[in-house]
């Protein structure tokens, strides 16, 4: 969240900086095609409401992308401007576009088809579908087990990243009155395929990925061990309270990150990232980085896990270091675990960031040979699928984007019946 609250001033200072390119990059590198350079402009021309608008008119979860999306590998990533000097903060932008305008939702659906559609999942990708089919005139009906809509973003996305009013605030602006929206209510795959599946003409699956990988370091009986979901969901909950001693979490990605600091936030004496590769291959976004490292979150490069120790609650970590070989096609590097070099280093927490697997019942239905990547579709099936079940919880505008994809895919089929 750092950064968050700039000033008008600043605004349109930051805007005058864009030169307004015709052939974009910065809406090429945007996964959801908002015109930046446009709603830029009307920042510029001190119509924060229109450049509002303009957002929200591509990507219904404008905001909440303001403050997560990776903007230095998409948008911001071709900015010509870092020619001159340095790329326009085009993600601070639009943050504060979406924090200091009001919106309506405009709906100018097309008249009713009588074609029902069930979304399942209430995440960035659900919800921006079924925004998407009701505009298209489709009845949608939206089931979610949670009792919460937006999935990851308010299950464990920490309030440090983004407050939660923005998220609340986000989700009062859709307009899912449109649509109806069942939370507290799982489908399972054997239900989609007889009972509620024969309801519809058509079927979203944006379930994202709920199985966390297993690990050999979680021993049954040895507490203060956690996946990256459930502690930062516990935390959330306020199920976890203060921590002391030494965290240490295994992985390298941005939830690593996000859990390190939350960490530290808790009190934790030391927090601490042990990654098997070097930072060159970390996958975490750099900001993100940078930032862990100022607040005093320590990495260790180059560590294995091999077990953890401890008889009812964890007490060391034991690691093998790692030897990093030559990449293959400009890939990331592969390692190998060097001999004879097993150490201990002391834990009081553990937490396991090593990412998450799809829902194992939903295999039957969802088959990767199966998946049109144009289309999203299941191949001769009604089954539309997008979101973090395709595309490994890569980022939440990518989730948009598949939701708006998938829902133009499936208004084509509807209308081809």
């Amino acid at each position: 969240m750092e950064n968050a609250n700039h000033t008008f001033q600043w605004a349109c200072g930051e805007a005058s900086r864009c030169l307004f390119c015709i052939d974009a990059p910065c809406t090429k590198g945007c996964p959801t095609h908002i015109d930046i350079p446009r709603f830029i402009r009307l920042l510029r021309w001190k119509d924060i409401r229109g450049a509002k608008q303009m957002i929200k008119a591509e990507n219904c979860f404008g905001a909440v992308c303001g403050y997560l999306c990776p903007s230095e590998k998409l948008c911001e990533k071709d900015c010509l401007r870092a020619r001159i000097d340095s790329p326009i903060e085009i993600a601070a932008l639009q943050r504060f576009a979406c924090n200091n305008a009001d919106y309506e939702p405009a709906f100018n659906a097309k008249s009713r088809t009588g074609k029902k559609v069930a979304v399942i999942g209430a995440g960035p990708a659900g919800i921006t579908c079924a925004m998407q089919l009701t505009a298209f005139g489709h009845e949608v009906e939206i089931f979610e087990r949670e009792k919460y809509l937006a999935g990851t973003i308010s299950k464990e996305i920490p309030h440090f990243k983004i407050p939660p009013e923005v998220v609340d605030r986000e989700l009062g602006e859709l307009g899912t009155e449109r649509i109806k929206v069942r939370v507290g209510i799982e489908v399972k795959p054997e239900l989609l395929e007889n009972e509620t599946g024969k309801r519809f003409d058509a079927v979203f699956l944006g379930v994202g990925l709920s199985q966390s990988h297993k690990s050999r370091l979680q021993k049954k009986g040895v507490k203060n061990v956690y996946d990256a979901s459930m502690f930062l969901n516990s935390v959330k909950s306020g199920s976890i309270g203060p921590i002391k001693g030494i965290c240490v979490i295994i992985g390298g990605g941005d939830t690593a990150i996000d859990c390190a600091r939350t960490a530290l936030r808790l009190g934790a004496k030391r927090s601490v990232i042990a990654y098997r590769r070097s930072r060159n291959e970390m996958p975490a976004a750099e900001a993100g980085f940078i930032q862990a490292a100022k607040e005093g979150v320590e990495f260790l490069w180059q560590l294995s896990p091999v077990c953890t120790i401890g008889q009812k609650e964890v007490a060391e970590i034991e690691f093998v270091r790692t030897e990093l070989m030559r990449s293959r096609q400009g890939g990331r590097r592969a390692f190998k675990r060097v001999s004879a070099s097993k150490f201990r280093f002391p834990a009081d927490i553990v937490v396991l960031a090593l990412g998450k697997g799809r829902d194992a019942e939903f295999t039957s239905i969802l088959n990767d040979q199966r998946v049109n990547a144009e289309t999203l579709q299941i191949e001769n099936t009604k089954y539309f699928v997008g979101g973090d079940l395709i595309n490994a919880g890569e980022t939440v505008v990518e989730a948009v984007a598949d939701g708006k994809k998938a829902a133009i895919s499936i208004d084509r089929y509807l209308n081809s019946m």
